[in-house]
C-alpha cells in the first residue's frame, strides 16, 4: 500500500492491481471513468495522471484544471510513483508510448445494485474460485470486442446484463466499470503460464487452423468434435474449456509435425512463433 498524508488527513490506496479487492470498488469506478477518457483520446497523458490519482485518493470537488501549490505538487509526486494501470515503453520510433494494462484477479463488484454477478476470486494458495461458464465467457468477450470497435453503449449495457442476470438500468459508470473490472480478470487468465499458446498474438498464420478463441464458432466446433451436445458445452466450466482448447491447439501442432511439416512450417501454418511450438513437439 501507498500512504499520502495531506492536511492532517491520511491517504492509503493499492501500489498494484494484486491488492485491488472489492473494498477497492468505490475507487475503480472512479479510475475506470478517467481510464476510459484516456484511452479514447479525450484527454492527454499528464492529465489524465493527475485525474487518476485523484480518483485513487477519492478526493471530491477536485479538478484537473487549475491545480496549483501544495496539493498539485502532492498529486504530481504521486502519480509518479503509481505503477499501474499503464505502463510506459519506447515506440517503434522512439517515442514514449503509454499503454493500458488492467489485471486484475477479483470481481470487485460480486452484486452490483442488488444483482449478484459472476465469482471470479483468486487466493494466494494458488486455487482459483470461478463460477464462469463458456458461454458466458464467449458472449462476454464478444459484446467487448463489439464496443471497442463500435463504442455502442448498447454492448456494454448487454454485457453488464449478461455478468448480473436481471438487472435493468445499467448506467455510464456501472458500464464503465464492470468492462474494465471483467477486461481486467481476461488480462489476468492470459498472463497464466500455461495458457500462452492460446492466447499469443497471431502473426499472420493461417487462423482458420486454430481454435477461434472467444468466439461463438468455439462452442460448436467443441461439441462437433464429440464434447457433448451444444447446451453441454455451454455449460462448462471456464477454466474446463480452455484446457479443451488449448489440448486441441497442442494436437493440432503435433498433427502438423508428425505430418512432415518443420517446426518454421507449423509455426507459419498457424501463425505461432517458432519457440512457441518447438515446446510443444519436442
Amino acid at each position: 500500500m501507498l500512504y499520502l498524508t495531506f492536511k492532517k488527513k491520511r491517504y492509503s490506496f493499492p501500489a498494484s492491481w494484486r491488492e485491488f479487492t472489492p473494498a477497492e470498488a468505490g475507487m475503480f469506478r472512479r479510475m475506470a471513468r478517467e481510464m476510459n477518457l484516456y484511452e479514447n483520446g479525450m484527454v492527454h497523458f499528464e492529465y489524465f495522471r493527475i485525474a487518476l490519482t485523484i480518483a485513487i485518493l477519492g478526493l471530491r470537488n477536485t479538478k484537473v484544471p487549475g491545480l496549483e501549490g501544495e496539493l498539485a505538487e502532492n498529486l504530481f509526486r504521486l502519480s509518479e510513483q503509481l505503477s499501474f494501470p499503464f505502463a510506459i515503453h519506447e515506440g517503434a520510433e522512439g517515442e514514449s508510448v503509454c499503454e493500458m494494462t488492467v489485471c486484475l484477479s477479483d470481481n470487485l463488484f460480486p452484486v452490483l445494485h442488488g444483482h449478484r454477478g459472476y465469482i471470479f476470486h483468486y487466493d494466494p494458495s494458488g486455487k482459483v474460485d470461478c463460477d464462469i461458464t463458456a458461454e458466458r465467457y464467449v458472449d462476454c468477450l464478444s459484446l467487448m470486442q463489439a464496443w471497442q470497435k463500435s463504442k455502442m453503449p448498447t454492448a456494454l449495457e448487454s454485457m453488464v446484463r449478461t455478468l448480473y442476470p436481471g438487472i435493468r438500468k445499467v448506467t455510464p459508470d456501472d458500464a464503465l466499470a464492470v468492462y474494465y473490472n471483467f477486461r481486467g480478470i481476461l488480462s489476468w487468465i492470459r498472463a497464466i503460464p500455461a495458457y500462452r499458446l492460446l492466447f499469443t498474438p497471431f502473426e499472420g498464420g493461417d487462423q482458420g487452423k486454430k481454435n477461434p478463441i472467444g468466439l461463438a464458432s468455439s462452442i460448436y466446433s467443441l461439441s462437433k468434435a464429440g464434447y457433448g451436445p451444444i447446451e453441454s458445452v455451454k455449460d462448462l466450466p471456464l477454466f474446463d474449456y480452455l484446457d479443451i482448447l488449448l489440448q486441441q491447439s497442442i494436437e493440432s501442432i503435433r498433427t502438423l509435425a508428425a505430418s512432415g511439416m518443420k517446426p518454421v512450417q507449423v509455426a507459419e501454418r498457424l501463425g505461432l512463433p517458432t519457440d512457441l511450438v518447438l515446446e510443444y513437439i519436442q
